[in-house]
């Protein structure tokens, strides 16, 4: 048999247990998960095209809703939506992407595709301060860019971005054999913040080496002293994807929504 104060311990232990899974429960899950629902919620109605999604003109609103929880394919993209708003990072901007991305599907009758999926992935996994980074990067260097292919910024007519990242130039050896070279490789989270790391994981941003050789002729290269010979030019590109575009719209859609 144990003995009393070691059931009296054990009896306390217990308590605090429980007084801790209940504090718990009412002040960290429910606190913040009502948080990021209200997000979510706040957004979906007010970006709902309700005329497209019921056919009908209403001003009521309950005749709207009964609409759209009577609709099983509109239940289930409402669920799933609901799911990741529950365990995103972001108490603020994921939850509002999330909402305004399903009414964009909802109110289109639309098939989640693969970009979709993406920016869902993102708004999962990417914290506040991260998509105002992302944002910003984006936007400078979109600024920057332009479309003839030659530029250290350079745009494609789908949104995407490519900025020249490094570049280095290497001279040949003596007996014209090409020198062994350690080729850099680039640290998202070091370099741009861990929301490129993200992004790269997620197939939105990469990293692209190109590398060129240049062969002279006897008196046309300084950096050759003038001699013949070749410069191995190695370039690290940044590439942002299409996607990021439209993720950095729905970052600033998240933003006019907020209150």
């Amino acid at each position: 048999m144990e003995p009393l104060s070691t059931a009296l311990t054990n009896y306390a232990g217990s308590k605090v247990i429980e007084r801790l899974e209940k504090t718990f429960h009412n002040h960290v899950i429910e606190r913040w998960q009502k948080h990021r629902a209200y997000k979510f919620f706040d957004s979906l109605s007010s970006e709902i095209r309700w005329e497209k999604l019921t056919g009908q003109k209403s001003n009521n609103i309950e005749v709207l809703l009964d609409f759209m929880f009577e609709d099983e394919k509109i239940t289930e993209a409402l669920f799933d939506a609901y799911r990741r708003v529950c365990f995103s990072v972001s108490r603020d901007i994921g939850p509002r992407i999330i909402a305004i991305l399903t009414a964009q599907v909802i109110s289109e009758d639309l098939s989640v595709n693969d970009i979709d999926e993406a920016i869902f992935l993102a708004a999962e996994q990417l914290k506040d301060y991260e998509f105002e980074e992302l944002s910003g990067f984006y936007k400078e260097y979109l600024v920057k860019a332009v479309d003839d292919g030659e530029s250290k910024y350079f745009k494609d007519n789908q949104g995407g971005v490519k900025i020249l990242w490094h570049q280095e130039t290497f001279k040949s050896s003596d007996n014209g054999n090409q020198m062994q070279v350690d080729i850099p490789t680039l640290d998202f989270s070091s370099a741009i913040g861990t929301w490129g790391l993200k992004l790269k994981n997620l197939g939105l941003l990469e990293a692209r080496t190109k590398e060129k050789n240049f062969s002279y002729g006897i008196g046309e290269n300084k950096e050759l002293n003038y001699q013949s010979g070749t410069l191995r030019e190695i370039t690290i590109w940044l590439y942002l994807s299409p996607t990021c575009s439209k993720l950095v719209d729905l970052i600033e859609k998240a933003h006019k929504t907020n209150i």
